[in-house]
């Protein structure tokens, strides 16, 4: 059993839905990952706008249509998300705009080229018969 203090588990109220890429971030992702934030972007802001206007909904009706239209707005916005989701594990150029993989520029500003390494490991007379 795990105990109620596992920070593995959090409860729902406590986690927070990815947001799109925004405020000229979105440049760094591939024309297909462009296309998938986008539509998340959009189908985020009709679904907010949904929510909203439920809120001020005047009467039972009006609340319930909104309602339906808010529950499909949902339906749309995981559906984009699961998109980005499963195209940013193929994508390198996503991966790295998403902050979920390191830039090719620091990888190899941390790494030494390959010939130098290879110098390292064939040393002179390390293949004398």
């Amino acid at each position: 059993m795990s105990s109620s203090s596992d920070s593995s588990h959090l409860p729902l109220n406590h986690c927070v839905a990815p947001d799109p890429l925004h405020s000229g971030n979105e440049y760094g992702l591939c024309s297909y990952g462009f296309a998938l934030n986008h539509q998340h972007t959009e189908s985020q802001l009709t679904e907010d706008s949904l929510s909203e206007a439920m809120a001020e909904a005047q009467s039972e009706p009006e609340r319930s249509q909104l309602y339906e239209l808010l529950r499909v707005a949902c339906v749309e916005r995981h559906r984009a998300m699961r998109g980005q989701f499963e195209h940013i594990k193929d994508c390198f150029i996503c991966s790295v705009a998403f902050a979920l993989t390191p830039a090719v520029n620091s990888i190899t500003a941390h790494s030494s080229p390959l010939a130098q390494r290879l110098a390292r490991l064939v040393r002179p007379g390390s293949f004398s018969h």
